[in-house]
């Protein structure tokens, strides 16, 4: 029996070859179940870089702490991405943290235990839309999305080989990043043998604060 992504994308393909003008893509929270048993199910089908890092295809904990961002056309999901926030009222710990990394001790200089940061991961996107311009768009609406809770710093944990790709993707996009490379990330069993490392940065000044904090309103 074919799966509910199976199906979406047959659709997805008969509906293009008769009309190929795109349909718009949304940005959004979801707690959908639909949505979500869609991303689960890209999370083990398609990881990037066609490891298992990401190989998960069910609802675990980070899961149930974070908040699910996907982006979607109509019914399909096309990408989606997991944002934990902590903060002092918030004192949940990110991956890196439950790996027995205290990112606020190591990290002096930023006063995590007083701001609130964020932790992006993982991020899967259908083959079609893994280019920069939908990847811009995904990391521009989850900036935006962070910023109206507060969140000033963001770590992204992942494969050491496309640590560099997302610095000056990052760089490129106005983040201002930050020097980790005195944190060293230890093996474990749940990335596959795959190398990992941290990337850190700090986003620019939001300037649509209020557009963002009503945009949240209105999903709430």
């Amino acid at each position: 029996m074919a799966s509910l992504l199976e199906e979406e994308l047959s659709e997805r393909f008969l509906r293009r070859v008769a009309n190929d003008v795109p349909e718009n893509i949304s940005f959004e929270f979801t707690s959908d179940k639909a949505m979500l048993a869609q991303y689960y199910q890209m999370r083990s089908r398609l990881s990037m870089g066609n490891c298992d890092v990401w190989d998960i295809a069910q609802e675990d904990a980070l899961d149930r702490q974070g908040k699910i961002i996907i982006a979607r056309q109509g019914r399909l999901c096309v990408a989606g991405a997991n944002m934990l926030i902590c903060s002092p009222r918030n004192r949940l710990h990110s991956t890196i943290e439950q790996d027995g990394i205290d990112l606020r001790n190591l990290l002096p200089e930023l006063k995590l235990e007083h701001t609130p940061y964020a932790e992006f991961s993982r991020f899967v996107t259908l083959p079609e839309f893994a280019d920069n311009k939908f990847r811009l768009q995904f990391h521009n609406n989850f900036k935006n999305r962070a910023q109206a809770y507060g969140v000033q710093y963001c770590f992204i944990l992942a494969p050491r080989s496309w640590i560099q790709e997302y610095q000056i993707f990052c760089e490129k996009n106005g983040e201002k990043i930050l020097e980790l490379s005195h944190i060293e990330i230890p093996e474990n069993s749940r990335y596959g043998g795959v190398p990992m490392a941290l990337l850190g940065m700090q986003f620019a000044p939001l300037k649509t604060f209020s557009k963002a904090k009503t945009m949240l309103a209105v999903e709430a």
